[in-house]
């Protein structure tokens, strides 16, 4: 996993945005990820009792500065005592990007870890034409906001 050195032990002497031909410091994963709850899709969905698991992004949307964003999916299903329970149409969730990322308090493992990928970049105007993709796993967020599209 390659991470963003947050603090250096020792001052800098170069310029910290200058690129180098060494190699950037890795730190374990555990430094940077320490306080977060390491666990298979499954443990993450029998230890929540209350909460809905998304799938299938639909559409989204985030402004300019990257701060404000919004959601929507196909899917999603309600979680009561650790178990699915009923299907979901077109929920939504929403939030603002630093409130979120602070809100992850687990994050499956290696072995849930999927490549997604999407037609579009989603920039220019005309639109721009270029596959893109990422990787992640499934995660848990605290206290965020949830809704309905209102399309079903």
């Amino acid at each position: 996993m390659k991470a963003c050195v947050l603090e250096s032990p020792a001052p800098i002497e170069r310029n910290p945005l200058a690129f180098s031909d060494a190699p950037a410091p890795e730190p374990a994963a555990d430094e940077v990820l320490g306080f977060l709850k390491s666990t298979t899709l499954e443990d993450l969905i029998s230890d929540t009792q209350d909460g809905i698991y998304f799938e299938c992004d639909k559409s989204w949307s985030i402004d300019d500065l990257r701060l404000n964003f919004q959601f929507s999916c196909e899917a999603a299903w309600e979680i009561k005592h650790g178990k699915k329970t009923r299907l979901l149409r077109d929920p939504r969730y929403t939030g603002i990007t630093p409130e979120f990322w602070r809100s992850c308090d687990a994050i499956c493992g290696e072995s849930d870890w999927q490549l997604f990928g999407i037609a579009t970049c989603g920039k220019g105007d005309p639109m721009q034409i270029m596959q893109v993709g990422h990787g992640a796993a499934p995660a848990r967020f605290r206290q965020v906001a949830v809704g309905n599209t209102g399309r079903s």
